[in-house]
């Protein structure tokens, strides 16, 4: 099951597979993926400040920077998406929806997404040179 999972997330930034949120959902209830990602998501939020100092100096201009949320709905359902950031000011962030959502019904790929800080699971800065900074969440769950 870890394996899968973890390929499955993998899948999910680059592009997100149809049937990716359904494997998902089908090994691990939303509690135990919350708690399973603690760690990393702690990890990944210890650098938001630095981020918030780098992204408003311009020094991610060159750079795709992504926050990742999970939405969940009223149903239950949930799954992970990739939000490139365009603003962040005063702990709120707009950007585009960089994901397409396969479980949760929700907005189209590219759609704007407005949220707090509160929401943010993990990032991903993807430099000019293809570098990958950030991405706990699946290097963790790879490592498992």
């Amino acid at each position: 099951m870890k394996s899968g999972l973890g390929i499955c997330i993998v899948i999910l930034w680059v592009s997100v597979s149809p049937n990716c949120q359904a494997q998902i959902q089908s090994n691990i209830s939303f509690e135990s993926y919350v708690d399973l990602i603690q760690e990393p998501k702690e990890e990944a939020l210890s650098y938001l400040e630095e981020l918030y100092a780098a992204f408003n100096a311009g020094k991610l201009k060159q750079s795709q920077f992504y926050f990742i949320v999970i939405i969940q709905d009223e149903a239950g359902k949930w799954e992970q998406v990739f939000i490139e950031v365009e603003e962040w000011e005063d702990g709120f962030i707009l950007g585009m929806l960089a994901s397409e959502m396969s479980v949760v019904e929700g907005p189209p790929l590219g759609a704007a997404f407005v949220f707090d800080e509160e929401k943010i699971v993990d990032w991903l800065v993807i430099d000019e040179d293809g570098r990958e900074a950030g991405h706990f969440i699946t290097r963790y769950l790879l490592g498992k």
